[in-house]
């Protein structure tokens, strides 16, 4: 493993536009990175704060930016690491061009045999497409499990749905004007619900992270069954947090939460009113209390 002290801005080649944020060139700075190696190459990771270790995993299309609104809370209590997933961010794919949600995880659970301390118990916290990878991890180190925390999570099999297919695309000769226009437009109908909670710093995150060069095609795990097939298993430790108008659980999030109490009652099912599926982001005032309490309970009774 290697580590690099503070600062990291300059790693951070697909940042432009959210560069212009002082709080995520504040977290850069205050920042310890982390690169863990596997067989494609490193996964990269940021630490922050002291205590017993959260470690966090975006969505789709993401890196930790997706967390930018949630850090400096949590990192209050905890020692926060926030991954890069394997082919998105400053992190390195894996080897197989087309990997499962366990092959994209394995790296992720060799790089957190370095980073926890000895004995330690996980605290996971994903967000959508993190919460597919984030499930198998939980699942391969399920004897260190304390909690997992799962936020609008896809990999729901037939109770989740793409709504990215309608969204306005984006081309190369669009002016700036424009491009964040259409920007703010995909962020309401597919991220945030309330129009207000769509603030410059959310725009500027997304412009960096679609612009990207994706090397992690998350939409076929998110469309499956990869989540669903573990959670019987972590049940007794699984958070399920979803805003209330995310648009991706099908029929929509009151009726999949239902069923997956009927089917799994251990399971603790959260509902955000009227936020939407970055609910981290559009609702962190909700969420951060939630998580503090949640990773402060370090035993779980089965």
């Amino acid at each position: 493993m290697n580590t690099a002290s503070a600062p990291v801005v300059k790693s951070h080649r697909y940042l432009r536009e959210a560069l212009q944020h002082a709080d995520v060139r504040r977290l850069l700075a205050s920042a310890t990175r982390h690169e863990t190696q596997h067989a494609g190459g490193r996964v990269t990771w940021h630490e922050w704060g002291k205590g017993p270790s959260v470690v966090l995993l975006h969505g789709g299309f993401g890196s930790w930016l997706h967390w930018v609104r949630n850090i400096d809370r949590l990192s209050a209590h905890f020692r926060v690491l926030a991954a890069d997933l394997p082919g998105l961010g400053e992190s390195d794919p894996v080897a197989q061009e087309h990997p499962s949600a366990a092959a994209v995880a394995a790296p992720l659970v060799d790089g957190l045999g370095q980073l926890l301390r000895h004995g330690e118990r996980l605290r996971l916290a994903c967000f959508s497409l993190g919460a597919v990878i984030g499930g198998q991890v939980a699942a391969a180190m399920r004897p260190r499990l304390a909690r997992l925390v799962l936020l609008g999570p896809s990999g729901l099999g037939d109770l989740w749905r793409n709504v990215t297919t309608d969204l306005a695309r984006r081309h190369p000769d669009m002016s700036r004007e424009v491009l964040r226009a259409t920007i703010r437009q995909n962020l309401q109908q597919s991220m945030i619900a309330q129009t207000a909670a769509i603030d410059d710093m959310a725009i500027d995150i997304q412009t960096d992270l679609v612009r990207q060069k994706r090397r992690l095609i998350g939409m076929p795990l998110s469309l499956s069954n990869a989540l669903v097939s573990v959670l019987p298993d972590l049940a007794p430790r699984l958070t399920v947090i979803w805003g209330e108008l995310d648009r991706y659980p099908t029929p929509d999030v009151p009726g999949v939460a239902a069923i997956l109490r009927r089917r799994l009652p251990q399971i603790d099912v959260r509902i955000v009113p009227r936020a939407g599926h970055w609910v981290s982001y559009e609702a962190a005032a909700e969420i951060d209390p939630q998580l503090v309490e949640l990773f402060s309970q370090t035993e779980i009774v089965e």
